[in-house]
């Protein structure tokens, strides 16, 4: 399945929070997340048209969505 998509990690903290976390990221694993992290209290996936298509959130940072869960919230999107 050939996919034209962008991952965005997005943090529930505010921007200086979500930088704290990128600087304790690139110390912990020797370099920054390979990913943009932005801020968004809110916790929100965006479809194109600007609706928030899928949500996967905890308070957990080290807890992540797997491969399979993002890529089943995208079939819908990509009109599969």
């Amino acid at each position: 399945m050939e996919q034209n998509t962008v991952i965005l990690a997005f943090s529930p903290d505010d921007v200086a929070g979500a930088r704290k976390m990128v600087e304790r990221q690139a110390k912990e694993q020797q370099g920054p997340p390979n990913f943009p992290l932005l801020a968004d209290p809110d916790h929100r996936v965006i479809d194109r048209e600007g609706r928030i298509a899928w949500k996967f959130t905890d308070t957990d940072a080290r807890v992540r969505a797997t491969n399979e869960q993002i890529l089943e919230a995208l079939a819908p999107l990509a009109g599969n």
